[in-house]
Parts: C-alpha cells; structure tokens; sequence
C-alpha cells in the first residue's frame, strides 16, 4: 500500500497520484473552503453561486477517486 504525505491540500495530494489536469482545476476549487472550516480565526463568506460551485467541484473528485478505487 502507498504511504501518503500527511496533508490537507487536496491539489498537492492530486498530483503526487498523477491526478489529471480537470481533477487538479477541481481540487484548487475545493481547497480554500477547507482551511476556512478548518482554522477558526480566517473568515470568509461564500455566496450560493460560490457554495454551489465548491460543492460540485468536491463531487466530481468524489467521483473520480471511488472511480479509480473502483467502488
């Protein structure tokens, strides 16, 4: 089994699996909101446009990690 780095961003977790480039735009997308939920004192206000837009990005690397699982 791989050993990963233990890390929160998603863009440089994508690359060391030599994710392609549209898993890679997906997870830039994704990775600000986590730091946001993550560290208490960076605030941030997202709009529907914007929520909706992370939420898609992280379903379509959802998508793309079960479907190289192959689950």
């Amino acid at each position: 089994m791989n050993k990963f780095d233990k890390i929160h961003d998603l863009v440089k977790l994508a690359k060391s699996v030599n994710a392609n480039k549209d898993i890679i735009n997906l997870c830039e997308i994704v990775n600000p909101s986590y730091f946001v939920s993550r560290y208490p004192d960076i605030e941030e206000k997202y709009n529907k446009k914007e929520v909706e837009e992370i939420i898609n990005a992280a379903q379509g690397v959802l998508k793309w990690i079960k479907k190289e699982l192959k689950l």
